[in-house]
């Protein structure tokens, strides 16, 4: 049984940009994920052992930006979906990354890209 594990607007205050007016200060990111995987076993067993868990990756995800201060969304973005993808349950994951507070005139600047396993 195919399902998608889902976490939207995980706020990350994080040290991000290219530009040198966004280095050496934290900003606000936006980060939505989506994780596809078998839920198959889960569903029998009831076990959080058996399942892809949220907390661990948001807690990852959290871990990463404490130690990196990227330059870019994109390389941020791809690190994410990377940390997703180690889990043996994960198979394809989908990362939006938003800076909601960058552009005067916008809601957000973002990327939003797609890795799968043995997939580029």
């Amino acid at each position: 049984m195919k399902a998608t594990i889902k976490v939207k607007d995980l706020s990350l205050e994080v040290c991000i940009g290219a530009y040198p007016e966004e280095r050496g200060k934290k900003q606000k990111i936006l980060c939505d994920i989506d994780i596809s995987t078998d839920i198959s076993d889960v569903v029998v067993s009831d076990n959080l052992e058996d399942a892809l868990d949220y907390m661990e990756r948001v807690n990852e995800i959290q871990e990463y930006f404490s130690q990196h201060s990227p330059h870019l969304i994109e390389t941020a973005a791809s690190a994410i979906a990377d940390m997703c993808l180690k889990h043996p349950r994960a198979e394809h994951v989908r990362v939006l990354l938003k800076k909601p507070s960058i552009l005067e005139d916008a809601e957000y600047a973002g990327i939003c890209i797609e890795k799968g396993k043995g997939v580029e």
